[in-house]
């Protein structure tokens, strides 16, 4: 994919909790719809129709579904996905 501005400038604006999660291509709560693009790319358009939803069907393999629901202000509310599968794409914060 050709993007008309480098997205590392976009990205060295993000705080270093989201720098990181898309480093390690995981997701946060929290995340917009740019950062998770950026991270995770984007969501597979015949399961997701409309980009402005408010539900995103998103899968890791053919077998791996999880889905991000989005607030208001499209920022992950919530990550929808088994246990195991959680521990592979969430980020952990670093405390501190």
């Amino acid at each position: 994919m050709i993007v008309p501005e480098d997205p590392r400038i976009k990205l060295a604006t993000y705080p270093p909790d989201i720098q990181e999660a898309i480093a390690l291509g995981k997701l946060m709560l929290g995340m917009t719809k740019e950062q998770v693009i950026m991270s995770v790319g984007y969501p597979l358009p015949d399961e997701n129709p409309d980009m402005n939803a408010p539900l995103w069907r998103m899968w890791t393999d053919s077998f791996s579904e999880y889905q991000l629901i989005w607030d208001d202000n499209d920022r992950i509310k919530e990550i929808v996905a088994d246990t195991r599968l959680k521990n592979v794409i969430v980020h952990k914060r670093n405390p501190g």
